[in-house]
């Protein structure tokens, strides 16, 4: 088997539909790939939208619904796959045509050690969820990437490409471009370095950074692929989170502790003190002089 798409999966069987048909529209055949979907313990009937893809090569596992167990559930799933290259992407990530074939070819001009970040469209911070949602509702994933391409809603990581570079790995914190929405990985290079999902994230958000951090610990090279291209399909409904919300915010120092007291090392602590300005020379330089540290 060439891939692995691992899928996590809380309920929302109707967006695991619209994901799943975009992956029966792979140029690749689907002998060349299969898709684990990963169910944290959803109330819905998931295991029965899969019987509704037939030449997808599909595998479905399961764990009790134990509260918000999403590390746990990616781990589940990549214990399963089979494919020399694991692609992990959210439920609700709809495929452009030729995704998995762009990350194959990546993957086999690149060393071992390589990380395809994919390219997102409409997922992140200001994304008008309601247009997002009637240009999915009238175009397949392709199309709709055309459109959004031309209305600028692009990957919510877009500022920090742009200003740090798309070879992520040689930024302070790599590790802070890894979203979990859609990434691929060396199959054989994360169980070689026992990089797995750390199961201690019980809550949202982090458990990716933390992943991130994990392969630049092990010589990981993160890169930012434009050309692997996914959508997000948002949530009719959902709640938009800004960074302004008290709930955020409360939730984004509970993270930032949790990783710190994993990585107690300068480059998360200067990111624990200044968040995505680590990034930014000048303002790690201030910061530096301010505590005292060396520049390392």
């Amino acid at each position: 088997m060439d891939i692995s798409v691992v899928i996590p999966v809380y309920n929302r069987a109707n967006e695991l539909r619209m994901s799943l048909q975009s992956l029966a529209r792979q140029t690749i055949s689907p002998e060349r790939f299969e898709v684990i979907i990963a169910d944290d313990g959803s109330a819905e009937d998931i295991e029965g939208v899969l019987k509704d893809f037939p030449k997808l090569q599909s595998v479905y596992t399961h764990q009790p619904d134990e509260g918000f167990r999403v590390a746990a559930a990616r781990n589940l799933g990549a214990d399963r796959a089979t494919g020399d290259i694991i692609v992990y992407s959210d439920n609700g990530m709809l495929f452009k045509s030729n995704t998995l074939e762009k990350h194959f070819s990546r993957h086999q001009n690149e060393n071992e050690n390589f990380v395809a970040l994919g390219n997102m469209y409409a997922a992140g911070w200001g994304i008008d969820a309601d247009r997002a949602l009637e240009i999915l509702e009238g175009n397949n994933p392709d199309d709709a990437i055309t459109i959004m391409k031309a209305e600028n809603m692009n990957d919510g990581r877009g500022y920090m490409f742009e200003k740090f570079g798309t070879e992520v790995d040689t930024w302070y914190i790599p590790w802070q471009a890894l979203w979990g929405g859609h990434f691929s990985v060396n199959a054989a290079f994360v169980r070689k370095h026992n990089v797995r999902w750390n199961e201690t994230f019980v809550f949202w958000g982090g458990e990716d950074n933390e992943y991130g951090i994990q392969l630049c610990n092990v010589g990981a090279r993160l890169c930012f692929c434009e050309d692997i291209e996914v959508v997000h399909y948002p949530t009719p409904g959902s709640k938009v989170i800004t960074a302004a919300d008290d709930e955020f915010r409360k939730n984004y120092d509970r993270v930032k502790n949790h990783i710190f007291s994993l990585h107690p090392t300068r480059p998360v602590e200067t990111w624990f003190e200044i968040g995505g300005g680590a990034n930014d020379a000048e303002k790690r330089a201030e910061l530096f002089v301010q505590k005292g540290w060396l520049d390392d």
